[in-house]
């Protein structure tokens, strides 16, 4: 609007800048209340004339973008006001009237995007699309469709809004974004060891070796990214990571189902997220305290998942019979490196992982080296038989 600085946006909402004749400025702080969604649901600031606080616009959406009509209606915004003693023009807070109706400068809205309304075309601005939220649907296709091959390229957020969320117009996300990087770092790491692993899959197969075991590692980690991409498709469960330490790295979830969160270490965080694909594609059912369908095949899985990014799987066996040879792996809690382990066990092919494997896998306890599956809970020959 004639080249002139209407507003600027500060981290807790935007500066709105009113001029006045040629030279002064008049500079006004707006402040924001945003909704998990990213929904800017309120505005509000000082008037320049009371210097008291005052709502300068409040916003309600159905879920799927419209804005709630015939309440909360009154939109105040910084302007020029005609002094009632002096008829001068002072900075204010302005109401539109029929008279003297407004073009706001300030449109962002839904999800934090800009509303374009010109010419009747009510639309948000996502950036890669426009989406009209009186259809909750895009206008323009998918740019990245071939993710999610299931749902229609203009479908929004999964047809879930209150799950999902679309940041740009390119994919929906979790709310939770902590753990969508998580899952982005996730996938970028399978990428590069997807790229390392091709180089040596040339490598080998120009000098006539066996292919076998790396073809093998570059299709489990394949599969490890459509883990992510079942987990992101999935509107009916929220899927969390957290960090946690040693030892304590699990997969569970809630009694109805609706959330699984995957408690990761660095060395087992794919290991973790095959169990999310899992879940994410019905392997696996959470009903009340037990997960239903969960079974050895499901740890087979798991391993082979971690298996193709590490190239070695390395574990403690749990069925020694020699008391001194139990107390040794013991020792390996104290600090004494794995390979010193007089009963350590190492795979170095991944068809190696079979159920027998994960049978014999140990772990430290009060009492020495106990099985580590079935996991309490789990009756043995259930486990044995999923």
């Amino acid at each position: 609007m004639k080249n002139e600085l209407q507003f600027f946006p500060h981290p807790e909402g935007y500066v709105s800048v009113v001029k006045f004749g040629t030279e002064t400025l008049v500079i006004n702080y707006a402040y924001q209340y945003k909704d998990h969604l990213g929904n800017i649901r309120l505005n509000y600031g000082k008037d320049p004339e009371t210097n008291v606080l005052k709502v300068l616009e409040e916003n309600h959406y159905y879920p799927f973008g419209l804005k709630h009509q015939n309440y909360n209606t009154g939109r105040k915004q910084y302007g020029k006001k005609e002094d009632e003693l002096t008829a001068l023009q002072i900075p204010g807070l302005v109401l539109p009237t029929e008279e003297k109706p407004m073009v706001y400068k300030y449109k962002y809205k839904y999800n934090g995007k800009e509303w374009q309304d010109e010419l009747g075309l009510n639309m948000y601005d996502y950036h890669a699309r426009n989406y009209d939220p009186a259809i909750g649907r895009w206008m323009n296709i998918d740019p990245l469709a071939e993710n999610s091959r299931r749902w229609t390229p203009y479908n929004n957020a999964y047809n879930n809004p209150l799950v999902f969320v679309d940041p740009d117009g390119m994919q929906a996300k979790w709310y939770d974004e902590k753990s969508e990087k998580t899952a982005q770092k996730i996938e970028k790491k399978i990428d590069a060891k997807i790229m390392d692993l091709e180089k040596k899959l040339n490598s080998i197969t120009k000098k006539n070796g066996d292919i076998g075991d790396t073809n093998d590692r570059i299709k489990e980690l394949k599969k490890s990214k459509e883990d992510l991409t079942s987990m992101r498709d999935n509107p009916n469960i929220e899927f969390k990571y957290e960090a946690t330490k040693e030892g304590e790295a699990k997969t569970s979830a809630s009694a109805d189902g609706k959330t699984v969160t995957m408690k990761i270490t660095n060395k087992t965080d794919i290991h973790e997220t095959r169990h999310g694909g899992q879940y994410s594609r019905n392997e696996i059912r959470q009903q009340g305290d037990f997960p239903h369908g969960y079974g050895v095949s499901k740890e087979v899985d798991a391993y082979r998942a971690q298996y193709a990014f590490d190239g070695v799987l390395n574990y403690v066996s749990a069925n020694t019979t020699n008391r001194e040879g139990q107390l040794n792996q013991m020792s390996f809690m104290g600090g004494i490196p794995f390979n010193s382990l007089p009963y350590k066990n190492t795979i170095s092919n991944i068809n190696q992982i079979n159920a027998n494997v994960i049978n014999d896998i140990g772990t430290f306890s009060n009492n020495g080296i106990i099985n580590a599956y079935p996991p309490i809970g789990i009756e043995e020959t259930y486990f044995n038989n999923n």
